[in-house]
């Protein structure tokens, strides 16, 4: 897809869901193209999603 962008950074300070869950939602509904997805917990930490393909 031209025009879409390959890297996501999510804020989940404020977010009370399951990190486990929103995983397997990458794993399960992949995006074309998508190369990297970064987060940002609670205690301002940075993490990846690993991305299956």
């Amino acid at each position: 897809m031209k025009g879409q962008t390959k890297r996501v950074v999510l804020n989940l300070k404020n977010w009370e869901g399951d990190i486990t869950k929103l995983q397997k939602q990458f794993s399960d509904w992949e995006i074309e193209n998508l190369q990297e997805v970064m987060y940002i917990t609670k205690n301002a930490k940075i993490n990846h999603i690993k991305i299956t393909k």
